[in-house]
């Protein structure tokens, strides 16, 4: 049962503290700011919505998970003392975005609301390649009609 876990120090200052500590203490002064001295909508306001979201996704949607399993059974992405559980023979999406600096986007099963989101830092969590190796092959034997996966087939396919 293959168990990739954040470094427990990083995921302390790089997730809880930016987003969690400056998000509340953000959104506790605009909220201030529009409840006391309301002047109308302005900066204080978008930084309020912002801040409310950014909440949201650390701490509902579990979208920065400090462990991700893999039972054998199913996927599960752990954070805050909650988990979010994909069994394998129900999963319906798996699509990976790749971006800059080993950092994934991830949707699990058409990625709702409250759950199915994760961003992911592969160099922060314990054997990080062997996690994108494996969701690689999950998203390759799930869509393997994508064209990531047939850029090579396509190409030798026109020249010959």
């Amino acid at each position: 049962m293959p168990s990739y876990t954040y470094d427990k120090k990083r995921y302390i200052t790089g997730i809880i503290l930016p987003n969690v500590v400056l998000m509340g203490c953000l959104a506790v002064f605009a909220l201030y700011d529009n409840i006391v001295i309301y002047k109308g909508f302005d900066l204080l306001s978008l930084v309020l919505v912002v801040a409310v979201y950014t909440l949201f996704n650390t701490l509902v949607a579990l979208a920065y998970p400090q462990k991700i399993i893999d039972t054998g059974s199913a996927w599960e992405f752990h954070a805050f003392g909650r988990r979010h559980s994909y069994p394998k023979g129900e999963l319906t999406g798996f699509h990976i975005r790749d971006l800059a600096n080993s950092r994934i986007y991830l949707r699990v099963n058409g990625a709702k609301l409250f759950q199915g989101r994760y961003w992911i830092k592969l160099k922060m969590y314990s054997d990080g390649e062997a996690l994108y190796q494996a969701f690689h092959d999950i998203e390759r034997e799930m869509h393997p009609e994508d064209l990531k996966f047939n850029r090579r087939s396509s190409h030798t396919q026109t020249m010959g």
